[in-house]
């Protein structure tokens, strides 16, 4: 029993140590990859530190090389002021008569709207008194005409009157006493005067006999 017992667990320890080396392969594993790890990041740190000292030394120099130029910098500074508000002053002058001429020709613009809105204006007045002018006049011109119509149809009315008239006087003065009447193309005129004339005579008859 006992041995069987230490066979079984014999088997049971090789049986662990079966399973306990691949366990151990793989931690041995990521230690090696964390030592890698780390390596790399002293590597990248000592590059970092590298390329500070670069830029720091670089830096110095820059300005040990500007503190030995610093006068004729000063100078080139003093002229590039001087140059750079020259240039302004140029700019802004040029801009200020850029900007004074536009609003010359602005306004120039707007008093020949201006002008030309007047003269259109005026145009149209004088247009539109014309146009009333002219319905004046033809209002005048009819209102002439209807006068001369007028005019015209009393004439008739009174020759007409007239007509009647004398053709009274005719009837009476010949158609009365048996006389000959006379043809209708006989003017009014002429049967008066003949009236008349018989009346001369008829008195001068009368004279004639009151001096017998």
């Amino acid at each position: 029993m006992l041995e069987g017992r230490r066979g079984e667990g014999t088997t049971f320890v090789r049986g662990l140590g079966r399973h306990r080396a691949p366990a151990a392969a793989a931690a041995a594993a990521a230690a090696a990859a964390a030592e890698a790890d780390a390596d790399a990041a002293a590597a990248a740190e000592e590059a970092e530190a590298a390329a500070a000292a670069a830029a720091e030394q670089a830096e110095t120099e820059m300005r040990r090389k500007i503190n030995t130029r610093q006068p004729n910098t000063t100078c080139s500074s003093s002229k590039g002021s001087s140059s750079s508000k020259s240039s302004s002053s140029s700019k802004s002058s040029s801009s200020s008569t850029s900007s004074s001429s536009r609003l010359r020709s602005i306004q120039q613009q707007a008093q020949q709207q201006q002008a030309q809105q007047q003269q259109q204006q005026k145009l149209q007045q004088h247009q539109h008194q014309q146009q009333h002018q002219q319905q004046q006049q033809h209002h005048h011109q009819h209102q002439q005409q209807q006068q001369q119509q007028h005019q015209h149809q009393q004439q008739q009315q009174q020759q007409q009157q007239q007509g009647l008239t004398s053709c009274g006087l005719v009837f009476f003065v010949f158609g009365s006493r048996g006389g000959r009447r006379l043809s209708p193309r006989v003017s009014p005129l002429l049967v008066v005067e003949a009236a008349e004339t018989k009346r001369r005579q008829k008195e001068t008859k009368g004279d004639k006999r009151r001096h017998r």
